[in-house]
């Protein structure tokens, strides 16, 4: 879509690897596009009251976050070379 010059919308999962998503920020870079990701979760009202309370200074000064998953994902695969967009695209 970025080398079609179109700006880029993904839900998730963005990327399967941390190669995958390398690759959007490249094609992102080259092609001057915007990439944006979205996960449907900012909108959930629990978190909007958390991200309220963090911004209000009541931990203090954030000054490190970590993010866990506990699920496998297997990768997708990684191309040999340029693949061309089906004739759908």
């Amino acid at each position: 879509a970025c080398q079609a010059g179109k700006d880029v919308y993904v839900e998730k999962p963005v990327s399967h690897s941390i190669w995958e998503g390398r690759q959007i920020i490249r094609a992102a870079k080259k092609y001057g596009r915007i990439v944006q990701s979205g996960t449907q979760r900012r909108s959930d009202l629990g978190r909007a009251e958390a991200y309220d309370y963090i911004r209000s200074g009541a931990l203090g000064p954030v000054t490190l976050i970590r993010g866990v998953t506990c699920s496998l994902r297997e990768g997708i695969g990684r191309p040999e070379g340029p693949v061309a967009p089906p004739d759908s695209v």
